[in-house]
């Protein structure tokens, strides 16, 4: 029996480690939804050198909120707190701008290093040294074998047959961690809910954070997905999807997604959680399922889509088309994504 299963929530982050867009479709594009992750930050806090911002050890970013402007081509940046603003170009002109590599997960990249007057904006605003850096026509490999489509995915007798597979061409990342996208399921969303709801761990204003999630429940959106699914679903049956179709668009999973201190941002500061707040050592318990994580809890699949062009929207139906008889294991070099 096919399952009723539903898009519930879409998100796109033009700015990696900031606030989500929410939206009510997306297009499927090279590196992920389009406009997903094209910038990135990076920080002198203590250091010597630069360093790449991760949410769970920057949560300052999370204070910076992007809107998306397509007919005038600009990604428009507040900080919520001091309500500056500034535009950035939604398609920069990189060519003669100035290059450094990031080095993501051991996973490397050249990027456009922006113009000094977005820097300095970013740096005046987070109270120490930011850049900003584009990706351009740069582009990251997915290491290990199982979380690269070209080796990790599932596949069907019928793949086989009609050369169904992954590419060079389509199995490549920009600033996203380690796919192009993250699915959640609202089932066990709500267990989640459920612990931070008893911590406190809840939004308290609609001044921060994402403006569509409801005062007084956990933020999805600190969980980073692209897509969030519900229905008739139990909680943490994602753990074995391996591909599913969004009426037109497949997706191929080949990961799970370990779980860091970004739950436990508290929007309304820009300041991680006070401990007895916090929700990520609730699912320490029964959720440490990957043994490539170690020590990382486990929440939310890892996939790629090769249907380049086609649009997802809020209220699709979604069909899971096959499932493991076990959960995946990351295999990323590093032994866990950080």
């Amino acid at each position: 029996m096919v399952k009723d299963i539903r898009i519930k929530e879409l998100y796109v982050y033009p700015l990696k480690s900031c606030l989500p867009i929410p939206v009510q479709e997306a297009e499927v594009a090279l590196y992920g939804f389009k406009h997903d992750r094209t910038y990135m930050f990076q920080v002198i806090k203590t250091e010597d050198d630069w360093r790449n911002v991760r949410m769970d050890r920057d949560p300052e970013f999370s204070l910076l909120k992007p809107t998306i402007d397509e007919d005038s081509e600009l990604i428009r940046v507040t900080h919520v707190h001091s309500h500056e603003v500034i535009d950035l170009p939604l398609y920069p002109d990189y060519e003669d701008l100035p290059t450094t590599e990031v080095d993501m997960y051991s996973s490397k990249m050249d990027a456009y290093i922006m113009p000094d007057s977005y820097n300095e904006w970013f740096t005046t605003q987070l109270g120490f040294k930011t850049r900003l850096l584009y990706q351009g026509d740069h582009e990251r490999e997915v290491l290990g074998k199982t979380v690269n489509p070209m080796t990790g995915i599932k596949r069907t007798w019928r793949d086989v047959l009609s050369g169904n597979k992954f590419t060079e061409e389509n199995s490549k990342l920009a600033f996203n961690c380690c796919a192009h996208y993250l699915l959640l399921n609202d089932a066990s969303l709500d267990v989640i809910r459920q612990k931070a709801a008893e911590n406190g761990n809840i939004k308290k204003d609609d001044t921060f954070g994402v403006e569509t999630e409801t005062i007084g429940s956990y933020e999805t959106s600190k969980l980073r997905p692209s897509i969030v699914v519900d229905g008739d679903l139990e909680p943490w049956e994602e753990d074995l999807w391996a591909r599913v179709k969004i009426e037109g668009t497949e997706i191929y999973f080949t990961a799970n997604c370990g779980r860091c201190r970004s739950l436990d941002i508290d929007y309304t500061t820009g300041k991680f959680v006070d401990s007895k707040n916090a929700v990520l050592k609730h699912l320490y318990g029964g959720r440490r399922i990957d043994k490539g994580y170690k020590f990382s809890p486990i929440c939310g699949r890892y996939g790629f889509s090769k249907d380049i062009g086609n649009v997802i929207k809020v209220g699709q139906s979604m069909e899971v088309l096959l499932t493991n008889e076990a959960p995946t294991q990351f295999d990323w070099p590093l032994g866990i994504a950080r």
